[in-house]
């Protein structure tokens, strides 16, 4: 085969009677093109990995030359792509993601006359260990409340397995902390107080053979009502008007807002400026009782429609002085104060015995309690100031009484008497009925 030139060969002949002779033949053999003779390749790659196979090795032409430029795909594999290059002839097979097992696919080559064969080339993809895939996480938390994030729901891998334990934050948050619960991988993000906004943090994952990935989880925080105590002077014994959100924040402008402690010497009045629902724009009131000067204090809670709630404390500073001066004095005939008594049991109600507005009108006012045996219980001198708070009887001796000073004097009736010290004003006495 493929033999080409002259060859010979030589014969004998005889006759009838057995006479004989030889004779040689040449035989010319002329040239004609072989086509290639292309051989079928095998190659190996691991996973996830493109390998170049120079198909052309191996491969021959017996009376020609291979064209490299001449190879072409007849068949694609099924499980990758194949590019050739055009000037080597030499093929990248690249697999499909995550593949492993054999695929193949065929190319055609010819010679430099044109004659051409097709070959089979068999790759085998080796198993190689995928990485887990880490996908990103959004969570949303209203203001000042933890959120437990579950980063793992959505992360995958292909041939192993997610190490939960293996969760650890590779980049922390701006506005917030984070833990990472060390059994399931969950995280917590406890946003920083007051704030409200977007947040992200970092974290990587494991699988049971070390390989990892990382993502990005976003946290939305929404904001919620923040309010804050106020205290605002009450200078006279006039309605104050009261901007009670001047340092809240988040204040909606769909909710409510209620008065949940009313005040105990005044009133509140809400204007809600025709727009019921939305309480930024109420006014609020503080009306005190026309016979009090003094400190007060009311609570209101704020709530957007979503139920989210706030409470704060305002307080009354007041500061006024009654004009008119009628105090009543206890045990003083038919007034509010007729048989006057007081409970010192720390109840915090009805725990002293004091006069309202006394130092307003008579600021240097003089007091002394006595017992039925005329010793003095409590003695006590007002500093000359209206504004200052007096000293008030608690029910402990302050006296010549033989007692500890941190005991109650006996349960019964005590006199009093005060000097107004003011002008010609006459002394004021009268009783006190002490209960336990």
């Amino acid at each position: 085969p493929d033999f080409n030139g002259e060859d010979t060969f030589e014969y004998s002949v005889c006759d009838d009677d057995g006479l004989c002779d030889t004779a040689e033949v040449t035989v010319t053999v002329t040239d004609e093109n072989d086509p290639p003779v292309a051989d079928d390749d095998s190659a190996e790659t691991p996973e996830d990995t493109p390998v170049v196979i120079d198909v052309l090795d191996g491969d021959t032409d017996l009376d020609g030359t291979i064209d490299p430029t001449s190879v072409t795909i007849t068949e694609e594999p099924t499980n990758g792509t194949v590019t050739v290059d055009s000037v080597t002839g030499e093929v990248t097979y690249t697999p499909d993601p995550d593949f492993n097992g054999e695929d193949t696919f065929e190319y055609s080559v010819c010679d430099d006359d044109g004659l051409c064969d097709t070959a089979e080339v068999t790759v085998t993809v080796t198993d190689e260990n995928d990485p887990p895939v880490a996908d990103d996480d959004s969570v949303e938390t209203p203001e000042d409340t933890p959120v437990v994030i579950d980063v793992l729901d959505g992360d995958t891998d292909l041939d192993g397995t997610i190490d939960p334990t293996s969760v650890t934050i590779t980049e922390e948050p701006t506005n917030g902390t984070v833990t990472v619960d060390p059994v399931t991988g969950d995280v917590t993000y406890t946003p920083d107080p007051d704030f409200n906004g977007e947040d992200t943090f970092e974290y990587s994952v494991c699988d049971d053979d070390g390989l990892c990935d990382t993502a990005e989880v976003t946290v939305t925080v929404d904001p919620i009502v923040d309010a804050e105590d106020d205290s605002y002077v009450l200078n006279d014994i006039e309605p104050l008007e009261i901007d009670i959100f001047d340092n809240d924040d988040d204040i909606p402008n769909s909710g409510t807002l209620v008065i949940t402690e009313e005040p105990l010497q005044g009133e509140i009045s809400i204007n809600d400026n025709g727009t019921p629902n939305d309480p930024s724009d109420d006014i609020v009131t503080y009306i005190p009782n026309d016979d009090y000067v003094g400190d007060d204090m009311f609570e209101y809670t704020i709530c957007d429609d979503e139920g989210n709630c706030d409470t704060a404390i305002v307080e009354i500073l007041g500061q006024g002085v009654l004009t008119d001066c009628v105090i009543s004095f206890p045990g003083q005939g038919n007034n509010e104060y007729s048989g006057y008594g007081f409970t010192p049991n720390n109840d915090t109600y009805n725990d002293l015995f004091e006069i309202k507005f006394i130092e307003n009108c008579y600021p240097e006012y003089e007091i002394q309690i006595f017992n039925r045996y005329g010793n003095v219980v409590f003695d006590y001198k007002h500093n000359g100031n209206p504004s200052s708070t007096p000293k008030w009887w608690d029910g402990r001796s302050s006296g010549r009484m033989t007692l500890d000073n941190n005991e109650i004097v006996p349960a019964g009736t005590y006199f009093y008497i005060i000097h107004l010290n003011k002008g010609d004003k006459k002394p004021v006495s009268g009783y006190i009925h002490l209960t336990k």
